[in-house]
């Protein structure tokens, strides 16, 4: 089994970088318009605990999928990105970066999950993305 060594003062400094990057990208000109429909998720190394120094902070915007394309081509219109399938752009030079993605693709990576964790086992009946998983910076966490 792989074990990974964290070193504490780059994770912490991270995940401050990731809580600013959230709020920045909260008050982007194009997902501001959808603040209250997208839920912004830490995935990688920082969120799983084992940063190092070649670590960075990866978000992940997720939307419905009509929402996502409607972003997608709102960042195309105003010249931020040349993709027409999504967003993936870096944050602070490199610093992080972050894409965009649906929530019916959010909800396939869950049951994966669960089943690498739990077997084939596992009975999925269904998968609803909860809004509370969006922190809404304006009002606290």
């Amino acid at each position: 089994m792989k074990t990974f060594q964290t070193d504490i003062a780059v994770h912490k400094a991270l995940l401050a970088q990731a809580d600013q990057f959230c709020t920045e990208l909260l008050a982007h000109p194009v997902l501001s318009h959808y603040r209250d429909e997208i839920t912004i998720i830490l995935k990688g190394s920082t969120a799983h605990g084992y940063s190092d120094q070649y670590s960075d902070v990866d978000l992940v915007v997720f939307c419905h999928e009509g929402r996502k394309q409607e972003i997608t081509d709102e960042y195309v219109r105003q010249g931020l990105s040349q993709r027409t399938d999504g967003v993936f752009l870096p944050l602070h030079d490199w610093a992080g970066h972050y894409n965009t993605d649906s929530y019916k693709s959010l909800q396939k990576f869950a049951i994966r999950a669960a089943r690498n964790t739990y077997g084939n086992t596992v009975a999925v009946r269904s998968c609803t993305i909860r809004k509370e998983f969006c922190s809404n910076r304006e009002g606290g966490a």
